[in-house]
């Protein structure tokens, strides 16, 4: 259980890329891990709560986005 609400989901990094059909593109984008997990406590200090965080990779958003391709990060 979370001492702090954070949201379930959250949007940390895009990249808009045009192509046209059948076309390919290799892209990068590099995810500042710490940029967005820290929280604060009570006491004003920067912590990383314990458990599983999933980022996940999505060519868009919406209901029927697959979330199959991801990472899990593990705090202990």
């Amino acid at each position: 259980m979370s001492i702090i609400t954070q949201p379930l989901e959250q949007l940390v990094a895009f990249k808009r890329v045009y192509l046209e059909p059948r076309e390919t593109q290799e892209i990068e984008m590099e995810l500042e891990v710490d940029r967005y997990l820290p929280i604060v406590d009570r006491s004003y200090d920067w912590v990383l709560e314990e458990g599983s965080y999933m980022f996940a990779l999505m060519e868009h958003s919406g209901g029927d986005t697959d979330k199959s391709v991801n990472v899990t990060l593990e705090c202990v």
